[in-house]
């Protein structure tokens, strides 16, 4: 071998050296994706929605939990060049997040639209403003569309369904899933009609002629203590008056819903993993809010035999094919 291939050799061999060197010496300093999930407390949802999302995205990203109250949210050095996402599951762990304004990306899961609107609300001035800090979250309400499905699955000679609104909740009618609704009905839509509760007072009169006069009561995900109030007398009342009730939780199903339609934190995890690579990697924009890909339903056999409704043992099949046929249209 010659001295100038020689040289040659060393001259590359170099130049190989130097470039591994500093890409490992990038590497190092930008360093793993770090996830911190905040739990809102003990409670065995949140423990189980925990638990699903670090079997779901731990082989993955470095993982650690800080539980409330009795934990203190991780501080993160401004100069941190590696990745940190805050995950916050529940709203008691969104609020306190969102108190901190961490400069760094918050996904919050396991919370209600109206819950998650009232937290940005008040501690970024707008969704808007929230969504430009990096704020986003996967809600726990369903879309619209698919809650009515649901219930013209269950009763197929639905005309008019009721709901429920009050003043945590009542946005709703105003997002564009609800105004796309009203403007795509079609003949055979069925109705929506809603009635505003105050909550100071007790709901029993206002639910009454929604419940009596629609062929359905829709339960749609509210504050806790609005929920359960509204949980309360409108199952009393569908039961007066024969008519069935579609929820949002298991829970409702137990209390005597025909249906349940809801994400359970199976659901949440899969949904969760899936977004994590985008919502590291795009930049903060766009509808700060994602309704559930993945969802569940629960049926009740018992109260659909006393409403003497036949309910088909492939509802869930049939309401995934229908949205699957309306993508591909």
């Amino acid at each position: 071998m010659s001295n100038v291939n020689r040289l040659w050799i060393v001259v590359i061999s170099s130049m190989l050296f130097c470039i591994c060197s500093a890409v490992a010496s990038a590497d190092d300093s930008t360093g793993p994706t770090n996830i911190h999930i905040i739990v809102s407390s003990n409670s065995s949802s949140y423990q189980t929605m925990a638990a699903e999302l670090v079997a779901a995205v731990g082989g993955r990203y470095q993982i650690d939990q800080t539980l409330l109250p009795k934990q203190a949210i991780p501080e993160i050095a401004p100069d941190a060049t590696a990745q940190h996402l805050y995950i916050a599951i529940g709203s008691k762990a969104t609020a306190a997040l969102f108190k901190l304004k961490p400069k760094r990306k918050v996904l919050s899961i396991f919370v209600t639209a109206s819950a998650w609107h009232q937290l940005a609300k008040d501690n970024y001035g707008s969704r808007k403003a929230a969504a430009e800090a990096g704020v986003k979250a996967i809600v726990v309400d369903q879309p619209l569309a698919r809650y009515l499905k649901l219930c013209q699955l269950i009763l197929p000679e639905l005309s008019s369904v009721g709901t429920a609104l009050s003043d945590s909740n009542k946005s709703v009618i105003n997002t564009p899933q609800w105004v796309q609704y009203k403007q795509q009905m079609t003949s055979v839509s069925p109705i929506l009609n809603s009635v505003l509760l105050d909550a100071d007072r007790n709901p029993l009169k206002a639910l009454e002629p929604i419940i009596k006069y629609n062929d359905m009561f829709l339960a749609l995900p509210d504050q806790a203590r609005v929920a359960r109030a509204t949980a309360k007398w409108a199952l009393h009342l569908a039961y007066r008056y024969r008519k069935p009730v579609i929820g949002f939780s298991e829970k409702y199903l137990q209390a005597g819903a025909i249906a349940s339609l809801y994400s359970s934190p199976q659901n949440f995890a899969r949904q969760t993993a899936e977004l994590l690579p985008s919502i590291l990697s795009e930049s903060s924009n766009g509808d700060p809010l994602y309704y559930p890909r993945y969802f569940t339903v629960g049926l009740n056999p018992r109260v659909a035999a006393n409403l003497k409704i036949t309910l088909a043992n492939d509802i869930q099949q049939q309401l995934q094919a229908s949205e699957q046929g309306a993508d591909n249209d």
